[in-house]
């Protein structure tokens, strides 16, 4: 019925479709296996541990919808590293934060409206700017009132209000001369649909501080 040399081709394919189920399987293994330390990112050991199986999964090559919650996680995480780095340890936050943009681009270059993505990689070059110098780091506020754009206009609530939260930032650490003259309008008359106004809801839980969770949340 088939020759030799079908049957050695379709064993080849049994094998590997065999193996390449087992493989997506371990990858979301360990993808569960990096939130639960996710959950315990305040905890430095928690979240090195998240991150380098973060990037374990990523080395899997997972389909795209978890190479996606992955990525975006990761970016999340470099962040948080770098938050937590000695604040004269320049070059390491510098390195953690170029990281977490990094880590995004794959998505950005699939889908440039991907708000959630061009969220945390305008995040994590706000950081970077931070660590540069404000001067240094006017030059990149186009980029980051056009990305902001993006996420607003998918969903201006995302993350808290983070939006909103990081144009209250960088008109707090502006100087005068550099402040941004086209930022959206931070009124507290204008208000959500939760009836809650732009400064209220800057009020909530932060980015860089959490209480331990009992799991991670992907949005």
């Amino acid at each position: 019925m088939y020759s030799r040399l079908e049957r050695i081709r379709l064993v080849i394919v049994v094998v590997a479709l065999f193996s390449s189920v087992s493989f997506a399987g371990s990858a979301n293994e360990m993808f569960n296996r990096a939130l639960e330390f996710w959950a315990y990112r305040d905890e430095t050991r928690s979240l090195n541990r998240a991150i380098s199986l973060f990037e374990a999964v990523l080395a899997m090559r997972p389909d795209f919808e978890l190479e996606r919650k992955t990525r975006l996680l990761l970016s999340r995480a470099y962040y948080w590293r770098g938050n937590s780095l000695d604040e004269r340890d320049k070059d390491a936050r510098k390195k953690a934060y170029s990281k977490g943009m990094d880590v995004l681009k794959p998505l950005l270059e699939k889908d440039p409206q991907d708000h959630e993505a061009n969220f945390w990689y305008v995040v994590n070059l706000c950081s970077l700017g931070r660590e540069v110098g404000v001067v240094k780091s006017a030059m990149h506020l186009p980029e980051v009132l056009r990305r902001m754009k993006i996420v607003e206009a998918k969903d201006r609530w995302y993350f808290y209000g983070g939006p909103n939260r990081l144009y209250a930032r960088m008109i707090q650490k502006s100087p005068g001369p550099l402040m941004p003259m086209n930022l959206p309008s931070l009124s507290t008359t204008t208000r959500s649909n939760s009836g809650m106004t732009y400064r209220q809801r800057l009020t909530m839980p932060g980015m860089t501080k959490v209480k331990k969770p009992p799991t991670a949340r992907i949005r």
